[in-house]
């Protein structure tokens, strides 16, 4: 029979302000007041050196999914719009399970001490999830991985190097080294004082350069 002085407190686990992996453990309904009813969201670090350690970290968002309330940002990272949210079926145990990224920060709080709590949800991207992935590879199999991924990039960002456009090289067209004089042609395309005549095959003679001497030769 187990006395009630053998029970050992778990010891708490200092978790430096960070990004971190996380699940969603739990979403609870917590009713201060009339005025003030929350959901506190408990998440586990999904990541080392906490990992496989049940290290919990908290969050809070308010019940109601206005334009700029944060669970509504929440519950776009996980894939909900706002409109999913407000409706009164919609179930917040939906939400448990999935795997995020969280950003844990530390503040001063105006009654004095400090405070510390989960203030930001962000989706992952495929790197983000393979790295997840290597982590909870560590950990006893669990059942299908629920994960916010990343909303898809715009196409630009994900084109094949086949259809990529290819680099137009600027091709500079060699020095002519002639004596042949090229006439200057006006906005109409036509040559300065110079009759339009049909282009004749017969190489025209070359020009002896000009001679700067005082010989008569």
């Amino acid at each position: 029979m187990a006395k009630l002085g053998s029970y050992q407190p778990r010891e708490k686990v200092e978790v430096p302000d960070n990004l971190y992996f996380a699940q969603i453990k739990k979403i609870e309904l917590k009713k201060w007041s009339e005025e003030n009813i929350t959901f506190n969201w408990t998440f586990e670090l999904t990541q080392p050196p906490f990992l496989g350690k049940r290290v919990w970290v908290w969050g809070t968002t308010g019940t109601f999914p206005s334009a700029k309330a944060r669970i509504t940002a929440w519950g776009a990272v996980l894939g909900y719009s706002r409109e999913q949210l407000a409706d009164p079926a919609f179930d917040t145990d939906t939400l448990v399970g999935a795997y995020v990224k969280i950003l844990l920060k530390t503040w001063e709080k105006e009654s004095g001490g400090t405070k510390q709590a989960v203030t930001d949800l962000l989706p992952m991207n495929d790197v983000d999830t393979q790295v997840l992935q290597g982590f909870l590879a560590q950990l006893p199999p669990a059942g299908p991985i629920k994960v916010a991924v990343q909303a898809s990039a715009p196409v630009v960002h994900r084109a094949p190097a086949a259809i990529v456009a290819p680099v137009v090289q600027q091709v500079v067209a060699p020095t002519v080294t002639s004596n042949i004089q090229v006439p200057t042609f006006t906005s109409a395309g036509l040559p300065v004082n110079q009759p339009v005549a049909p282009v004749v095959a017969t190489p025209a003679p070359a020009v002896a350069p000009k001679r700067t001497s005082s010989f008569p030769f």
